[in-house]
């Protein structure tokens, strides 16, 4: 049977911050144990995140480790199926204030 693999999150507009930990997700019909490999891409340069991921557990916690930039894609790879790709997200840094920074991290509880 093919494996079918679709990235959940993140989503085409997304905006991450340096720093904080976000779930890498996705959905597959896969119940064997195999593996996927996951890569962040920037203006077609890859950077690997993890290699070697269960595909059953369709989801990696992820400690954003990348310069802010916009325009990201997550790439996720397994020898049964086509590589999928993410829509284009943002990675920021966050605002000097720490104010500001307590009030994004609060907005962000309430969006998952």
């Amino acid at each position: 049977m093919r494996t079918n693999l679709a990235i959940i999150s993140p989503k085409a507009g997304d905006i991450w911050y340096f720093g904080d930990i976000h779930y890498i997700k996705w959905a597959t019909n896969n119940e064997d144990d195999e593996v996927l490999n996951i890569e962040i891409q920037m203006d077609g340069a890859a950077h690997p995140i993890v290699d070697n991921v269960p595909m059953n557990a369709c989801k990696y916690v992820w400690r954003v480790d990348v310069p802010a930039w916009d325009g990201y894609i997550i790439k996720l790879s397994s020898p049964s199926s086509p590589s999928v790709f993410s829509g284009s997200f943002e990675i920021r840094e966050y605002p000097k204030n720490p104010f500001s920074k307590l009030l994004t991290k609060i907005f962000n509880l309430f969006k998952y």
